[in-house]
């Protein structure tokens, strides 16, 4: 999963510091996709349901907008 990251780390990286975004979008799509199955194969190996588990941070960012942090 870390060397995933830091793959995704410097596609942005590249992204940021190119004039021609799009043609970097393909790659920085495959990027995510493999942090995607990392985390799903983490998820399931753990027994952790990723949907429960996106839903309650989500509840808790939500919250924390609300009261004005």
């Amino acid at each position: 999963m870390l060397e995933e990251m830091g793959e995704f780390a410097e596609m942005i990286r590249k992204i940021e510091g190119h004039k021609n975004r799009k043609e970097l979008k393909v790659d920085l799509e495959k990027e995510l996709g493999d942090l995607l199955i990392c985390l799903a194969t983490l998820a399931n190996r753990h027994g952790v349901d990723l949907e429960q588990a996106f839903l309650k941070c989500a509840k808790k960012i939500e919250n924390r907008h609300k009261q004005g942090f």
